[in-house]
């Protein structure tokens, strides 16, 4: 598999570290944030092939980044692995309800999830490279980061 951009999303920044030090092993690339407004704004500036979401994050949680990125014609087709540690079944339905692509439970383990990760990427074409938009232009020029 070619190499890949994966987003990754959650507020525990240990998980996030774990999973981008696994998929950068295999050459993909990897960018962190802790909230869904900063993931949002993070896609919207560079696309991803992956994003892996977790549910319960602040500023917006994982179900309002689903129901905004399946409202936005250029972030529509991000395929979305939630990670949570939410398992009730209305958790799962309404995630799936919402477009997630695939489900992962915490805790869980690494080849699962790496399994989970590359059976969606395979199965479409990396994201392409697009020109900066004027949003992300704007952002830099005002010197505005994601950390």
């Amino acid at each position: 598999m070619p190499p890949r951009r994966i987003l990754i999303a959650d507020d525990d920044r240990l998980i996030c570290d774990l999973i981008a030090i696994a998929l950068r092993a295999d050459g993909h690339e990897t960018t962190t944030v802790q909230d869904g407004a900063r993931a949002l704004a993070s896609l919207h500036m560079r696309a991803a092939d992956l994003l892996i979401l977790d549910a319960n994050m602040p500023v917006m949680d994982g179900f309002g980044v689903l129901a905004a990125l399946r409202t936005d014609p250029m972030l529509r087709r991000i395929p979305v692995l939630m990670l949570t540690g939410l398992r009730g079944e209305k958790d799962v339905a309404r995630a799936r309800a919402l477009g997630a692509s695939s489900y992962v439970v915490k805790p869980f383990a690494i080849p699962t999830l790496l399994s989970r990760a590359y059976a969606l990427m395979s199965a479409r074409p990396p994201a392409p490279i697009a020109p900066p938009t004027p949003a992300l232009v704007a952002r830099i020029d005002n010197r505005e980061w994601i950390d």
